[in-house]
């Protein structure tokens, strides 16, 4: 039940990001967003923080 967009980012044991989605929309719901590969956290941030710091796929979670 979100009231406004975020970027999920995903992460393994190391925070090694595994997935990314930017500016998820509430009105995507009832659409499922998953990892590309197997994760075992998940952060919710504001919608725009993934492409302010240039965040990818293999990064290091300690750059947030």
């Amino acid at each position: 039940e979100m009231n406004f967009p975020i970027d999920i980012i995903w992460m393994d044991e190391n925070f090694k990001v595994t997935g990314l989605k930017e500016n998820a929309k509430p009105e995507s719901y009832p659409e499922a967003f998953y990892p590309e590969q197997n994760s075992k956290y998940v952060l919710e941030a504001r919608a725009g923080f993934i492409s302010e710091t240039s965040l990818k796929i293999g990064d290091s979670g300690q750059v947030f």
